[in-house]
């Protein structure tokens, strides 16, 4: 099996600095059409900052986008996996703990990004010796999205 390091070699990634803004982040996140990135401070790992940080952290607790820090707001507790681990293992670790985005470390630096779609993409090769990216006969994809409706109260 592959490990993490082989997925990411060559890859590019984005970060962002601790210092920067909710909204400096949010718009260079838009920019890159990225839904998490990582955040370092004198070029370590202090955080990862995410689609669901802005929702829960910022928008929901009615923070100013323009003035609250991203130290304020970003995820701390982090899970990294070393670019040595297995694919496999590092799906089990990101569902366990139930993260999209994976940071890969070589010792204590950062070497890249890693969305949980990369490492189901690697073991769905390795399960499907026919595998050719498209959409597997069983599953049927939506054709329009569920209507949410609010609720009466």
């Amino acid at each position: 099996m592959r490990t993490v390091g082989e997925l990411i070699q060559g890859k590019a990634f984005y970060t962002a600095n601790s210092d920067q803004s909710v909204y400096e982040i949010a718009r260079y996140m838009a920019e890159k059409d990225i839904g998490a990135v990582p955040i370092l401070q004198d070029n370590r790992l202090v955080g990862i900052f995410s689609e669901r940080d802005i929702i829960k952290r910022v928008i929901v607790a009615g923070k100013d986008v323009r003035t609250t820090s991203i130290k304020e707001v970003m995820t701390t507790e982090l899970v990294v996996a070393q670019s040595t681990e297995e694919v496999t293992q590092v799906l089990e670790k990101m569902q366990k703990n139930r993260c999209r985005h994976m940071p890969v470390v070589i010792g204590d630096r950062l070497a890249g990004f890693l969305p949980c779609a990369i490492c189901f993409r690697q073991t769905w090769k390795k399960k499907t010796p026919k595998y050719n990216n498209s959409t597997p006969t069983s599953i049927t994809p939506h054709k329009k999205a569920l209507k949410l409706e609010a609720s009466g109260a």
